[in-house]
C-alpha cells in the first residue's frame, strides 16, 4: 500500500493511475473505432471502458483495501467527513464483492 507522510494514498492519487487511465483511454478508442463506433457513440464507449478501470475514491493500491477519512492524503482531519467516507466506502465494496464473487463464497447478494 502507498503513503505519503504516514497518510494512505487513495483513488486517484496512488502513483501511476492517472497514466494507466491514460493507456485505458487510448486502447479503448482503437478498440471503439475497430467497432465501427463513432461520434457520440465512441465518446460513450471509452468513457465507459474508463470508468471500468477507475479505481474507487477510497480504493489503496491494494485491490479490495479501502481508506476512509484523516489517513487518506489530501484529506483533513475532520469527524464528521470522515463517517460520510466510511458510509461510502461500503458502497464501493459491495461493488468489489460483487465483481469478485469467488474471494467471497459466504457472501450471497440478495436477488
Amino acid at each position: 500500500m502507498s503513503t505519503v507522510s504516514g497518510a494512505v494514498l487513495t483513488g486517484m492519487n496512488i502513483p501511476g493511475h492517472a497514466k494507466a487511465l491514460v493507456k485505458i483511454a487510448e486502447l479503448a478508442q482503437k478498440e471503439g473505432e475497430k467497432r465501427g463506433y463513432t461520434g457520440a457513440q465512441l465518446a460513450k464507449y471509452v468513457e465507459t471502458e474508463v470508468q471500468k478501470a477507475r479505481a474507487a475514491n477510497n480504493e489503496t493500491s491494494v485491490p479490495g483495501v479501502y481508506a476512509a477519512g484523516d489517513v487518506q492524503y489530501g484529506v483533513p482531519p475532520r469527524v464528521g467527513s470522515a463517517v460520510g467516507q466510511g458510509a461510502a466506502v461500503l458502497g464501493e465494496l459491495f461493488h468489489y464483492i460483487t465483481k469478485h464473487p469467488g474471494l467471497f463464497p459466504s457472501f450471497k447478494p440478495k436477488t
